[in-house]
């Protein structure tokens, strides 16, 4: 285990709880024979990030994903990345959409928490349960002697501001609802808050569709927080009612108003260290947190840690785990029996006492972030054997990063895929919406990959994408195989991770600025006896820079099916000899072909079907040229499947340099090399990029 090592980030929190935490999780991790590094956000500098060395990380931890949704695409793809949740996962919505992390743990501390995440953030690759962890004060008094009866440690919210707000932030029918599941909830208890939502749904006189049904889900944040301060609310008030001095430490309480005032004592709010303080000179924390009732809140395991009795509500996890027999525990539903218990409490110290001190052997063994940290460890390696990536042997972070590719199309179904893929695209930050669109609208003036238009709720790209990685993943693996340099495959392995997830940084770090698109010089040289079919000439300009990489020639062969390119094509070609110019299609056999206009005149397309506008001549090349050629490039909007069929007597026979866009459709990235190795299988494949870097187009592949 030694020299392992974790990369933990430390995030801010209210009242100082998380660097407590972070601090005494990365002890426990340290414990385990872990070096860790540790980084704050206050004190992190931005352009550092770049330079660390994340793969030399068994993993990398934070609490509540801190940041991970602005640097995880720094991260490699090999490195496993943990968010420990302290609250619920609706709270982070924003921050889980956005991340980056292709493998990315979301550590929750309730298990009704972890079901709606796996349910509704598909972004995180895997959900698991890690309840709450207590800290221990300095100073803990003894029981007997200890100067507070009954505490509250938390600041006051007015259920009657919460209502108010409610009301104002829904519509009628949706806080009639809202009124509803609070009722429902508050009633049975242990329940999920999720659950409940779909018990209300199915009542009939609420009546919602799947996207309103689904935007109510995001929503019910307010709810929540509704729940949490009426039930915190009820709890103070019927200790008061009963004539019981409550201690309260947090903000806003003088704004409390109710009877018997007197028996309220109102403290300054305290910090988290400090707050362990009062616990360790208290006899009953009370812990009001009816939302979290299949897990645990710290407030219990450090009440117990700090030799304090814990009175809290209800939970499913505390009586699974027999940590019920640690603890008294009251229903929210019967607030009526809290002041009884209370009474029989402060009233028999020494059984009191012996409760406590048995919790507090119970919390310091078992509940510790020490603990915890062993846990997350656990959790860590056993993602790491279920999901192992090795499929074929990797020799660098390219292939590793490609073997990672494969694992997330394997372990996820096509809906998940599509579900993923449009979190990652539609959930970005305000500033990039405009460029969201200018990438839709491309996708949808071309019609290459699949339409998308966000106001219709038609996402045919992400269906089309997810449906051809999922049914052709091998065929992709054979391609990355083929490929003959770690150029290559970092061509292709960021083109995937661009399919699924939005990020520019996948497309700009792979394109290629030194040579000329379809003439690499790196990979290809010519002589003066170069015979150029140019497939697509379009206005001429790859003829141009051909002549200009190469200078000498036999012959070139310019193929334009549109008269107005054609026109324009001879014009820039004037005056270079030996050019054959051919005002046609070019297919897999000779015929008739039909136009598919498009609003941009180098996107136009073909087809054997009579729907297009015009017909116009297509030919094959083995026809239509009988002399041997030398170098054959095609760029014909998604025919050149059938253009390399209709060549492949030459193909067989010359044995041509090779420049073919893929980029037309989402099959061509595999199946052009796939048919030009079935013709010749002594071809050796590149593969090169010159598209932009907001969506992936312009890639080359080259056959040599």
């Amino acid at each position: 285990m030694q020299g392992k090592k974790i990369l933990a980030f430390e995030g801010r929190g209210a009242y100082g709880v998380l660097p407590v935490f972070f601090r005494e999780i990365c002890d426990g991790f340290e414990k385990q024979g872990y070096i860790v590094q540790r980084k704050s956000i206050k004190t992190i500098i931005w352009e550092e990030l770049r330079n660390i060395p994340y793969v030399e990380f068994d993993f990398i931890f934070c609490f509540n994903s801190v940041f991970y949704d602005q640097i995880s695409y720094l991260f490699p793809a090999s490195v496993v990345t943990v968010a420990f949740l302290v609250d619920h996962p609706i709270i982070h919505q924003i921050r889980i959409k956005r991340n980056h992390c292709f493998n990315y743990l979301a550590l929750n501390v309730d298990k009704y928490w972890v079901d709606f995440a796996r349910k509704h953030y598909l972004t995180i690759n895997d959900n698991q349960f890690v309840p709450h962890a207590g800290s221990k004060a300095k100073n803990v008094i003894p029981y007997k002697a200890r100067k507070y009866g009954v505490v509250q440690i938390g600041g006051y919210l007015s259920s009657w501001q919460v209502l108010q707000k409610l009301m104002r932030s829904r519509g009628e029918k949706h806080f009639k609802f809202s009124m509803k599941v609070i009722e429902i909830f508050l009633s049975q208890e242990t329940v999920s808050l999720e659950d409940t939502l779909i018990q209300a749904f199915d009542m009939p006189e609420f009546e919602f569709t799947d996207q309103e049904k689904w935007e109510i889900t995001e929503r019910f944040y307010l709810e929540d927080d509704f729940i949490r301060a009426y039930a915190r609310e009820m709890a103070v008030k019927t200790l008061l009612e009963s004539k019981i001095d409550v201690h309260v430490f947090g903000e806003k309480w003088d704004e409390y108003l109710g009877n018997n005032m007197e028996y309220l004592h109102i403290h300054n709010s305290v910090d988290y260290l400090e707050a362990l303080d009062v616990m360790a000179n208290s006899k009953i924390v009370l812990n009001v947190t009816p939302t979290l009732n299949y897990g645990a809140h710290e407030r219990i395991f450090s009440a117990m840690m700090n030799g304090a009795i814990c009175l809290t509500n209800q939970s499913l996890y505390l009586r699974e785990t027999g940590l019920d027999q640690e603890l008294v525990m009251y229903s929210i539903s019967e607030m009526s029996d809290l002041p009884e218990m209370v009474r029989m409490l402060l009233s028999h110290e020494d059984q009191a006492e012996a409760i406590a001190n048995h919790a507090m052997e119970i919390a310091l063994k078992d509940h510790t972030w020490s603990n915890r940290a062993r846990q997350v460890i656990a959790i860590v390696n056993q993602y790491k054997a279920k999901r192992n990536y090795k499929e074929f042997k990797y020799s660098n972070d390219c292939e590793m990063r490609f073997a990672e590719w494969c694992n997330y199309v394997r372990y996820n179904s096509e809906s998940m895929i599509v579900r993923k893929m449009k979190n990652n695209y539609l959930e970005v930050e305000p500033n990039e919406i405009p460029i969201m669109e200018r990438i839709f609208d491309s996708y949808n003036r071309y019609g290459y990959w699949g339409k998308c238009d966000l106001q219709n709720g038609n996402f045919e790209l992400f269906h089309n994408r997810a449906k051809e990685i999922k049914e052709h993943r091998e065929d992709f693996i054979w391609m990355f195989q083929q490929l003959e340099d770690v150029k290559s495959k970092k061509v292709l392995c960021n083109i995937l991770y661009s399919w699924i997830r939005y990020s520019s940084i996948y497309l700009s770090s792979i394109k290629d600025s030194l040579f000329d698109q379809y003439f690499d010089l790196d990979l290809m040289q010519c002589s003066e006896n170069e015979v150029f079919v140019d497939v697509g000439a379009y206005h001429g300009d790859t003829a141009l820079s051909f002549i200009q990489n190469f200078y000498h020639y036999k012959k070139i062969y310019c193929y334009e099916a549109f008269c107005e390119n054609m026109k324009i094509c001879k014009n820039n070609l004037n005056g270079f000899t030996n050019i054959v110019f051919r005002e046609c299609a070019v297919g897999k056999e000779n015929g008739i072909a039909y136009v598919n206009k498009s609003d941009d005149q180098s996107a136009c397309t073909i087809s054997y079907s009579p729907n297009g506008t015009k017909g116009m001549d297509i030919v094959s090349l083995d026809e239509d040229i009988k002399e041997k050629i030398t170098f054959l490039k095609m760029d014909i909007e998604g025919g050149e499947y059938d253009a390399l069929i209709g060549a492949k007597g030459h193909i067989m026979k010359d044995h041509p340099k090779l420049a073919i866009a893929a980029y037309h459709n989402n099959q061509d990235l595999w199946r052009l090399a796939k048919l030009l190795k079935e013709l010749d299988n002594s071809y050796r494949f590149y593969l090169r990029y010159y598209g932009g870097a907001n969506y992936p187009s312009e890639y080359v592949l080259y056959g040599i």
